[in-house]
């Protein structure tokens, strides 16, 4: 949903990450969730059996994914902790902690990873959209700063 908080989030991190690219902000953005089965009523994340039968495989999905996509940076946000947990085991395992509203970041397999909380979350303890990006973004740059 257009202006929601999940997608202000990934527009301003996509255009300060690329801000002469051509094209609209989203032809440079890939999205998908870590847990890919949900209910269609209420439109949420899995919750419950449904979430636990996912547990073991996310993680290894999501690895392939970025394989496949052959991403270079990718931002993950994530509801609670338990949400991201499962999905972390083993591939992002060894990313490492990172301040709030971020979990974790480092590089795996040549690519950046950013792990954080949903904009909900980040907002309830009242950091902003634009700051949010801001952090996400410096987290980028040092971690490709760090790999040069």
């Amino acid at each position: 949903r257009q202006g929601s908080p999940f997608w202000t989030l990934c527009h301003d991190v996509a255009v300060a990450l690329e801000p002469g690219a051509g094209g609209p902000w989203y032809s440079r953005f890939a999205w998908a969730n870590v847990y890919p089965v949900a209910a269609d009523e209420p439109r949420d994340s899995p919750r419950g059996p449904l979430k636990e039968a996912q547990d073991p495989f996310v993680g290894g999905l999501f690895a392939a994914l970025l394989d496949m996509l052959d991403a270079e940076r990718v931002v993950i946000v994530s509801g609670p902790a338990y949400w991201w947990h499962p999905a972390r085991t083993p591939a992002f395992a060894w990313l490492s902690p990172a301040t709030f509203p971020l979990m974790r970041a480092g590089r795996v397999d040549g690519r950046t990873i950013v792990v954080g909380y949903h904009p909900t979350y980040a907002r309830r303890r009242r950091i902003g959209a634009d700051a949010y990006a801001a952090r996400i973004v410096e987290t980028i740059a040092s971690l490709e700063r760090g790999a040069r």
